[in-house]
């Protein structure tokens, strides 16, 4: 009897250690390896361990050059550790060979690294007090173009239209130095390559956050109830999910079924900065909203520029109003600005139609009309 009782003691001690040692997976519940707290949805596993998004955000090893987590194979150099992208788009210094990261010149279209380029030339090329241009890296003697953060370049790398433009701040960039974002085929400067979003699970993050903003900006009643998918495609993926070819998307919303068997897929053109896609985010779940909310909306689609202003206005305000509560200036003023009228001039209807009536009456109309009135003329 002793035997049994020191035989089944022995078991339930293994049974313990083997709890404490799994911990909560064992048991059915993922716990993150840097904050311990329980995993409610999907989790990341670097390398023998379990993180939660926000930690797999911080934990894992960082490229150099643009600032991502590192999931994959990675190079190093020196104390720097290099994403495989970053690492064969980077130049190397045609003197010392080595990958160049900061500041580098051009010369006979090759680059130098800003020690081996004042070597080159006896220290008398180099001005640390002048401003060197982006593009070409070399120094500028002449008229300069100042785009986003400062970013500078000469007036001939400008006025040369066979340059690419940064996807971010536009400005030219040089396609000998500098290689197309994989997938996505555009060019990111030196200065915003790092704000490029094309991780899938950062801009899931986003839209997260963005869902957040929403309801605590505009109230509960902007709760999206049904599942959101999110799809972060490149132009031509993009242009192939859609049905309409002769505008300019940066997004858009399917959504399929009705009443709580609805969902939604969000298309968002990636590879741009995180503040430009909190805006077509914002836009793209607005029309999620609007699809659970007006039962009308279907049979609204197509009839007329008029009823179209009314649903893209609504999509607009909603971005404005989650964009303005971050302080995002210069995105305001892109929404203002859009060429497109339905998008323009239906911002300004529920723009003007909140100064009269309030937030809440721009949900209610939103939700039961198909107009605000502004738009009369053109819908007859």
């Amino acid at each position: 009897m002793r035997t049994i009782l020191r035989r089944s003691f022995n078991l339930l001690l293994v049974i313990l250690l083997l709890t404490l040692t799994i911990g909560s997976a064992w048991c059915g519940t993922l716990r993150c390896a840097q904050c311990h707290k329980v995993i409610q949805s999907k989790y990341y596993e670097f390398p023998n361990k379990v993180y939660c998004l926000h930690c797999y955000e911080h934990v894992l090893p960082r490229c150099s050059v643009c600032r991502q987590p590192i999931t994959a194979k990675y190079y190093t150099q020196g104390n720097k550790k290099y994403c495989s992208r970053c690492f064969n788009d980077r130049p190397r210094c045609a003197q010392c060979h080595q990958i160049i990261t900061a500041k580098y010149f051009t010369d006979d279209k090759k680059a130098y690294c800003a020690a081996c380029y004042k070597k080159i030339n006896n220290y008398t090329y180099y001005d640390e007090n002048k401003s060197v241009c982006i593009c070409c890296h070399k120094q500028i003697t002449g008229k300069s173009f100042v785009f986003r953060d400062g970013v500078t370049v000469c007036a001939e790398c400008h006025n040369d239209k066979t340059n690419p433009r940064c996807t971010v701040c536009n400005a030219p960039v040089n396609p000998l130095s500098v290689k197309p974002i994989p997938y996505y085929g555009v060019y990111a400067c030196e200065k915003h390559r790092h704000e490029a979003v094309v991780d899938y699970h950062i801009a899931l993050a986003l839209m997260q956050k963005v869902r957040r903003d929403m309801v605590s900006v505009l109230g509960t009643d902007m709760t999206i109830r049904c599942p959101v998918e999110l799809k972060l495609v490149n132009k031509e993926d993009l242009y192939k999910a859609h049905s309409v070819k002769d505008m300019e998307l940066a997004g858009f919303c399917q959504s399929r079924g009705r009443g709580a068997a609805m969902t939604h897929t969000i298309y968002i053109l990636g590879a741009r900065s995180r503040a430009s896609l909190y805006t077509t985010m914002a836009h793209e779940l607005a029309h999620a909203w609007h699809e659970e909310n007006n039962s009308s909306l279907d049979q609204l689609k197509g009839i007329s520029e008029g009823q179209n202003r009314f649903i893209e206005g609504f999509a607009e305000w909603v971005a404005y109003k989650t964009t303005e509560a971050l302080g995002d200036k210069r995105n305001l003023r892109g929404l203002l600005e859009k060429k497109h009228d339905a998008y323009r001039l239906g911002l300004g209807d529920f723009l003007q139609y909140e100064k009269q009536h309030g937030k809440k009456a721009v949900l209610e109309a939103a939700k039961t009309r198909a107009s605000l009135g502004y738009d009369a003329e053109e819908a007859e």
